[in-house]
């Protein structure tokens, strides 16, 4: 499960744990923090906190939590994108792979460092059209 954890520059990885509803059930896949916080001129100077999903690094797997407590800012603004394969429950087999796209909130300050605390809940939709809930765990 470290697959692409090890040479990180100074990112902290954990284990996530991706909740879903319907028949995905969960997921859990390495959550790399990837410091520093960046902080988006263009949205007034708020904070980002980037996380990127190994071994993606591109970031075209990642989750963004958007934090700031000042005025004008999206406090609690999540959203990722990552590529997972689906699985016969039965064989293991791979039925396909999907990408799932999320958006919700964040229910406090993010951490820094991965661990069992919920990162973000919302929703979720998937390249084939499943959509739900989803609550993630990182």
């Amino acid at each position: 499960m470290s697959v692409g954890c090890t040479n990180t520059a100074g990112e902290v990885c954990g284990p996530g744990t991706f909740s879903f509803s319907g028949a995905t059930g969960v997921v859990t896949r390495d959550v790399c923090f990837h410091p520093p916080v960046q902080t988006i001129p263009s949205v007034d100077g708020c904070d980002i906190y980037n996380y990127r999903i190994p071994p993606e690094e591109d970031f075209s797997d990642y989750i963004d939590i958007f934090w700031d407590e000042d005025p004008g800012c999206e406090t609690n603004d999540f959203d990722g994108s990552f590529e997972h394969d689906i699985t016969d429950t039965t064989s293991g087999a791979v039925i396909r792979t999907a990408r799932f796209n999320l958006s919700g909130t964040s229910p406090g300050m993010p951490p820094q460092a991965p661990g069992n605390q919920v990162m973000g809940s919302g929703d979720y939709n998937t390249d084939a059209g499943d959509d739900a809930d989803v609550v993630e765990g990182g």
